[in-house]
């Protein structure tokens, strides 16, 4: 599951009307059951290497189901189609580097429009698609290279499908019963205008360094954690900062002991589809820091076929924190400059929604 189900610009909030659990304990076991099902039965099969395709694919779609049925169909669909679309230019660096810059605009964009969190989830499967197109060879299929329809149709099909699944199930069992999120509180024009500022062309930059030198590697994370990092608000990104980055190193210290402890490459992907499951609790029910330790195993061990655990884990603890305190310094930097301005201005919003500025509530 892509780390990202917790990028919203805005902080979710319970409906006020709810009373008590939102969801029975029986029926929120029920879903969570069913929810990675499709994942864990590949895990199980001999196809086990793509089972992280079908994980990665929840987030989105689940996260924009809490703010409509719709939504989350919309948001699993593009999903899909951003990720074919990411395998297709993975060849071209600066097609890629655009086309993630557009994207980053669009996210900001719907922060503005009160997104709950899903574009820059769709974002950070685009960024996978663009610098490691997913491997097919040990899935029952033949290609015959990265613009074969079958494989970026059949990546970008996995993807929608993992977010589809994850509406059908939540609709089912849960859709009579509250929403865990109420439409996220929109962003004012001016930090939305700021925040795309800032999140555009870190991450156009990023994609093209990745695809450029790095192809085929896990540095699509970094990227992950500016998606994720990169918030309307100096407060709100340095406190993300500081919670992915202790949830990335605990998680992975936790994912390099399973590694050395359980010696079969597809139980720990299972395991890692296994810890999927509690990510999406967590993210919905316990502090950021605690849902980035849990993804972060979780993203580990489903990529372990893919390489060893061990070497995971340490690349994506260096990553995480190279490009959250890269986030950081531009922010520091932007807030710097920003708040060089005269401290009374004749409209009296020197301040206001400031993506770079003084800290805010959330």
């Amino acid at each position: 599951m892509s780390d990202s189900t917790s990028s919203s610009a805005a902080t979710p909030t319970a409906p006020p009307d709810a009373a008590g659990p939102l969801v029975p304990g029986g029926r929120l076991a029920a879903a969570l059951g069913l929810l990675l099902a499709p994942a864990l039965v590949v895990a199980l099969s001999p196809w086990y290497p793509g089972a992280f395709l079908l994980v990665l694919g929840v987030a989105p779609g689940l996260l924009a189901w809490t703010r409509s049925t719709r939504d989350g169909v919309v948001a699993s669909l593009v999903t899909g189609a951003l990720v074919a679309l990411g395998v297709v230019l993975s060849p071209w660096p600066l097609a890629g580097a655009a086309t993630m810059l557009v994207v980053a605009c669009a996210v900001a964009w719907a922060a503005h429009r009160g997104d709950p969190g899903a574009g820059p989830l769709a974002a950070t499967q685009l960024a996978l698609a663009l610098v490691a197109p997913p491997a097919l060879e040990h899935l029952p299929v033949t290609t015959s290279g990265v613009h074969d329809p079958v494989r970026f149709g059949v990546a970008g099909a996995a993807m929608a499908l993992g977010g589809l699944w994850a509406c059908g199930v939540a609709s089912v069992l849960l859709g009579a019963l509250p929403r865990p999120l109420r439409l996220a509180a929109p962003v004012d024009r001016r930090a939305a205008v700021l925040y795309g500022i800032a999140l555009a062309p870190l991450s156009a930059v990023g994609t093209y360094v990745a695809m450029r030198w790095f192809p085929g590697t896990h540095v699509w994370w970094a990227l992950l954690t500016l998606f994720v990092v990169v918030q309307p608000t100096y407060a709100r990104a340095r406190a993300r900062a500081w919670a992915r980055s202790a949830g990335t190193v605990v998680g992975a210290v936790v994912a390099a002991v399973l590694t050395f402890v359980v010696p079969s490459v597809q139980v720990l992907v299972v395991l890692g589809v296994l810890a999927g499951v509690v990510s999406v609790v967590a993210n919905l029910t316990r502090p950021y820091a605690q849902y980035a330790a849990v993804l972060t195993i979780s993203v580990i061990l489903v990529t372990s076929a893919s390489g060893d655990s061990a070497t995971l884990g340490v690349e994506r603890v260096a990553l995480t924190l190279g490009a959250s305190a890269m986030v950081m310094l531009v922010f520091v930097v932007g807030r710097a400059v920003l708040l060089r301005r005269p401290p009374a201005q004749a409209d009296g919003r020197a301040d206001e929604g400031a993506a770079v500025g003084p800290a805010d509530a959330g």
